[in-house]
């Protein structure tokens, strides 16, 4: 019995040891803000390139965290080197190095230096690394549209809810179809994002846990420790969904680069840091929630008939009509315009689709936008009952 309450003693005395003198633990203690960088690396003959950046900035106060995605083509411009797009950072390092940890933290730090932000962590793993991971926690849920989405290696996801493995999972998320396909894969990776976040955050996720801290020994490049990982798993413990906010780094596409709009991402990185962007303006109207509704489906009459549902809801739908010309969406995208994202949340939650986005643009005279997409079909069996 002796022996039992010593080593309860002795493990509660290490805890808060390492609560107090761990910067992590200590930086959510004090309510810091703790970034991150989320690199997803392929591995090709030619070489190594981060196929999915991603900056997570985690607020402990107020338990809220912000994802931003980096659009892979990116173009940038760094003195002195060839390197065109942001994903090749990764590349040039590693082909100097061939070590991933050099080329996390050289991707880190020139990610810090050009947004301006100090980011002290960085989290990289390959694609056999994500697929293991995937499957140790049991895999993860998510909605696909009424047509089956294709993926790679010729296998079909059915539609509806489906819990997608590892294999399944990685093929989702790197799935590039159409004119629109890396946007429309940014979507679909912050989705599942979300919904990972939201199964790390259960119960469930305790009986693999062993199997996990393994695979993150073996599989991940981190300067993260056990302990930080023990500390963020009972942080985000009962995380919810609308407890994250789903940014892209705003910009235009031009030939084969995405060009960033420098005003759009001040604004995107101000929004986070501060929690607000000055003079975005209100807007005043009866409603609580002032919403614009484009069809980007083909399905006819769409735009009206979710116009009639948001009306008996409550919300202002001031504008409705078609998302431009051959445009088109594979899944409805709610967009929360002015940095409040409780509003878009409501909204989301009416038509039942899980995908809520912060783009900001408060010239559009609006709280929300609502692009409807392909999945319609699907979410209808959700807001018409």
């Amino acid at each position: 019995m002796k022996k039992i309450i010593f080593l309860f003693v002795f493990i509660l005395a290490a805890s808060i040891f390492l609560s107090f003198v761990n910067p992590f633990t200590r930086s959510i203690i004090l309510g810091k803000r703790i970034n991150c960088l989320v690199m997803g690396v392929d591995s090709i003959s030619s070489g190594r390139h981060s196929d999915v950046i991603l900056i997570l900035s985690y607020n402990p106060k107020k338990r809220f965290l912000d994802v931003i995605s980096v659009p892979r083509d990116t173009r940038i411009s760094l003195p002195g080197l060839s390197i065109r797009k942001i994903n090749q950072i990764y590349a040039y390092k590693y082909r100097q190095s061939k070590n991933d940890k050099d080329a996390a933290i050289f991707l880190r730090d020139e990610m810090a230096n050009m947004f301006g932000m100090e980011i002290p962590y960085y989290f990289q793993l390959d694609f056999d690394g994500f697929k293991r991971i995937i499957n140790a926690i049991g895999g993860v849920r998510v909605r696909v549209e009424q047509v089956p989405d294709l993926v790679s290696s010729n296998t079909f996801i059915s539609s509806g809810e489906v819990v997608l493995d590892g294999e399944l999972a990685l093929s989702y998320v790197r799935e590039r179809i159409g004119d629109r396909a890396d946007l429309d894969r940014i979507l679909k990776q912050q989705e599942f994002l979300c919904e990972m976040f939201h199964k790390a955050g259960t119960h469930h996720i305790l009986f693999g846990l062993p199997e996990i801290f393994s695979l993150l020994r073996n599989c991940v490049n981190t300067n993260l420790g056990l302990w930080d990982i023990l500390t963020s798993l009972y942080e985000f413990k009962d995380f919810r969904i609308s407890d994250i906010r789903l940014q892209s780094l705003p910009g235009r596409p031009r030939g084969y680069y995405w060009l960033l709009d420098a005003a759009g991402v001040q604004k995107a990185f101000t929004l986070v840091l501060e929690g607000e962007v000055p003079d975005t303006g209100q807007i005043y109207t009866y409603s609580d929630v002032v919403v614009e509704i484009f069809n980007a489906s083909d399905i006819s009459g769409a735009a009206g008939h979710m116009r009639k549902v948001f009306v008996e809801k409550g919300f202002d739908v001031v504008k409705i009509g078609a998302y431009g010309a051959g445009s088109h969406y594979r899944k409805t995208v709610v967009i929360d315009r002015l940095g409040q994202p409780e509003k878009a949340r409501s909204v989301a939650d009416t038509i039942g689709t899980k995908i809520v986005l912060t783009k900001l643009d408060e010239t559009r005279g609006v709280d929300v936008s609502v692009i409807i997409g392909e999945d319609l079909k699907e979410l209808r069996q959700i807001w018409s009952k």
